[in-house]
């Protein structure tokens, strides 16, 4: 079974017909090697979570209400989702995407921003954080993918990375917040799974748009990074 056999087998598994996986990020490499591709997702079953839309802001990705009367627990809906510091380019789920970019900014960790933070104060789900990496190096780009989620055994977070020191072209790597949907709904298990990054961003940001639930999907964009000179360009889908 190849590579391409298998990512496209996960994204129709996990992603196709699947209601509800939550909040989502993959990032790696595109087909000719020469862009690093991320992408962010976002969305919504409560009228609170729906009210969302992305909005670009001095080069950041950035959540905002569509109706500001309607927002509740802003904190959770509203955050910075994609900042970027020199070559490391960063994307999240939430307030955290700040953390990580001071810990960049500190000469510090990618980890050491997410252990300032614990999973989402939104019980029952306790939604799990998310985030992930991307730096283009004179070796070539790296990345970390990173997620905090509540002990099944008391209130405590566990803090997993998962560390990426080279990318194959054409693939990139999953990680997000839900199993699927639920009531509870089950938290992310398990490790990021391999999907493809075919074509360009406009073609990979649209089918993983169409892949996504069509009654809860909210939002959707990819950033370009060009290997060669650092640049980066974003693109969004809105649903409202």
């Amino acid at each position: 079974m190849n590579h391409q056999h298998i990512a496209g087998k996960n994204v129709q598994k996990r992603l196709h017909g699947n209601a509800y996986p939550g909040r989502g990020i993959v990032q790696g490499l595109s087909q000719d090697a020469s862009k690093c591709f991320q992408i962010y997702w976002i969305m919504g079953r409560s009228e609170n979570s729906r009210n969302r839309i992305f909005k670009l802001d001095e080069g950041a990705l950035k959540t905002y209400p569509r109706d500001i009367e309607k927002v509740e627990n802003p904190e959770l809906i509203i955050y910075s989702a994609m900042r970027e510091l020199n070559t490391n380019f960063i994307v999240s789920n939430g307030i955290h995407t700040d953390a990580v970019y001071d810990a960049f900014e500190n000469e510090t960790r990618f980890e050491d921003g997410m252990f300032q933070h614990d999973y989402e104060p939104d019980g029952p789900n306790f939604t799990p954080r998310i985030a992930g990496a991307l730096a283009v190096t004179e070796n070539g780009p790296t990345g970390i993918l990173g997620i905090i989620k509540k002990s099944p055994l008391n209130d405590t977070s566990i803090h997993s990375f998962w560390h990426y020191r080279a990318f194959d072209a054409g693939f990139g790597w999953c990680l997000h917040t839900y199993q699927t949907d639920g009531n509870p709904i089950p938290n992310f298990d398990g490790e990021p799974y391999l999907v493809p990054l075919a074509g360009n961003g406009d073609e990979i940001v649209a089918r993983y748009w169409d892949l996504l639930d069509a009654e809860n999907k909210i939002s959707i964009a990819i950033k370009t990074i060009d290997i060669a000179t650092g640049s980066s360009d974003i693109q969004i889908i809105n649903r409202y």
